[in-house]
């Protein structure tokens, strides 16, 4: 249970990481709305994996059933960052939000 407990975390401290997409992805007029559907999905996935697990411990009467079990969310969520999240390093933010370009500074 501990070793579990220490890999989430670890994978959990990464969404501080992914934070800094939310400026590189979204244009400016998008961006507000854009992280406050992030946070909503972030709320919705804590809550409904503390109620499955919960349920799912009553029915296996084991703590560790449970965690591996629902370990698939994130191992799946950290195969679609790494698999179709865009580079963004060294890239202008003008080049990825091509809408946020004032064409009267030209």
């Amino acid at each position: 249970m501990w070793a579990s407990h220490l890999f989430g975390a670890v994978l959990g401290s990464l969404t501080v990481a992914l934070g800094v997409y939310g400026p590189e992805l979204f244009s400016t007029k998008q961006r507000a709305r854009s992280n406050g559907v992030i946070v909503a999905f972030g709320v919705l996935g804590s809550a409904s994996g503390l109620l499955l697990v919960g349920y799912m411990t009553d029915l296996f009467d084991n703590y560790g059933h449970a965690f591996a079990l629902i370990a698939a969310g994130p191992l799946l969520a950290a195969l679609l960052v790494i698999s179709k999240f865009p580079e963004t390093a060294r890239v202008e933010l003008e080049d990825l939000n091509p809408g946020d370009v004032n064409p009267k500074n030209f």
